[in-house]
């Protein structure tokens, strides 16, 4: 189960050197990649972070806070391939970031059904 969390990292490097061998705009490819996985890992340490929180409100507003600068960084990443680069580019890191958003959204929606099924499972048989 903990790889699939990590799908949509594997996902993203193991396409970039096939991208760039088919002529995909270089600055746009490269920057909207390293920016996902960039926030990623933000992602991933806040919220470890954020499970230790004894205050539910502190936890919840250290993922808010978080999510709207990897927001930001998101949407820095294609205005900077855009102005930096050519037009192309900023396309190119819109694309990226857009399926690898929904590779990962899918995800964990499946990860999260998934562990829910299993806790269902694991309380039906102890009852």
């Amino acid at each position: 189960m903990t790889a699939l969390r990590y799908i949509d990292l594997v996902l993203l490097w193991l396409t970039v050197p096939l991208a760039l061998a088919l002529g995909a705009p270089a600055l746009g490819l490269l920057l909207g990649s390293v920016v996902w996985t960039v926030q990623r890992g933000i992602a991933l340490a806040v919220d470890r972070k954020a499970r230790t929180r004894d205050n539910v409100r502190e936890a919840i507003g250290l993922n808010m806070a978080t999510m709207m600068v990897r927001m930001w960084l998101v949407v820095g990443a294609v205005l900077v391939a855009g102005l930096g680069g050519q037009r192309e580019d900023g396309a190119a890191a819109a694309a990226v970031l857009l399926v690898v958003f929904t590779i990962s959204f899918a995800t964990r929606l499946l990860t999260h059904s998934l562990e829910r099924s299993a806790a269902r499972a694991g309380t039906a048989s102890h009852a």
